[in-house]
């Protein structure tokens, strides 16, 4: 009789740490709340919102000697701009630029820029080309906290750019940044997958 009330004891004083052994135990950590585990979420939900890219606009233009000047103006997100200058010739233009440059403004912001280059004797024309080369996306995860990758992919041809692996939080929103001189055929989109474990 002794002995079953001991036992009932020790099962009713286990959480309030009795001696139920006469050798000293580790005692193990708490037990983890199994409703708190089924009220949260179950798995990494993940939705891409938000995207923008930096985007250059040519206002003014302008030409002396070598030189050749142009005004740029951001009308997108604040980030880089590249300008490239090309020679042309009875409406073919040259296939590569003769000079580059990228620059950073604000959003709405304008700057000049002056590009060197010899003229080509074949060319009878000179004009600008501009691009953003800055694009951010807030990717959302509405799930349990993962390892997710980000991909820049041009569209419709589906190739991937540029590629990143962030780590998001459960109920958490992250701003993921890209920066390519990339010359997208038609449009861009940033996609996000759980990555491969």
């Amino acid at each position: 009789m002794q002995r079953r009330t001991y036992l009932l004891g020790c099962t009713a004083g286990l959480a309030s740490l009795a001696g139920c052994s006469a050798e000293d135990q580790e005692l193990p950590g708490p037990i983890p709340d199994e409703s708190e585990e089924l009220l949260g979420p179950i798995s990494p939900d993940l939705t891409v919102s938000s995207t923008k890219n930096s985007q250059g606009r040519i206002k003014e233009l302008a030409a002396s000697g070598n030189e050749y000047t142009v005004e740029v103006e951001n009308e997108g997100i604040s980030g880089t701009v590249l300008v490239e200058l090309y020679f042309r010739a009875d409406g073919v233009t040259s296939s590569s630029p003769a000079a580059t440059q990228e620059t950073y403004l604000d959003s709405g912001a304008r700057t000049e820029l002056t590009l060197t280059a010899d003229r080509p004797r074949w060319a009878k024309e000179y004009g600008f080309e501009t691009r953003g080369t800055r694009f951010v996306a807030n990717v959302r995860n509405t799930g349990k906290k993962a390892e997710v990758n980000v991909m820049l992919v041009d569209i419709p041809g589906g190739t991937t750019v540029a590629e990143k692996t962030v780590h998001i939080g459960a109920d958490e929103t992250t701003l993921v940044e890209f920066h390519t001189d990339h010359e997208f055929t038609n449009e861009y989109e940033i996609r996000a997958v759980l990555a491969e474990a």
